[in-house]
């Protein structure tokens, strides 16, 4: 019975030894060589230069939304001073119409 315990417990020693050897390391990467790497290289200075302006239509693009936003805060702004005005006025000509009567 011990012989038979310990020989399973050798062959599943063995199997997952082999098992684990012969899996590959998913995290080492093989090493570029000279074209590989200027390759990378080039492609990132052209993403560099594609995105550039990119960035520049973006930032114009946000520049503009806020000076839209701005006016319309404005326009706000001036359409509760107009009532406020309006307002004022009827009041004072209801006092000098109430005066007059």
């Amino acid at each position: 019975m011990k012989k038979m315990l310990l020989r399973v417990v050798m062959v599943l020693m063995l199997c997952s030894s082999a098992f684990l050897a012969c899996s590959k390391d998913k995290e080492s990467e093989p090493e570029k060589g000279a074209i590989e790497k200027m390759t990378d290289k080039t492609a990132k200075e052209i993403v560099g230069k594609i995105q550039a302006p990119i960035k520049g239509a973006r930032s114009v693009k946000d520049q503009q939304e806020d000076r839209s936003r701005a006016r319309k805060g404005f326009k706000r702004t001036i359409n509760q001073t107009y009532k406020i005005f309006i307002v004022f006025c009827l009041r004072a000509i209801r006092v000098l119409i109430n005066s007059i009567l």
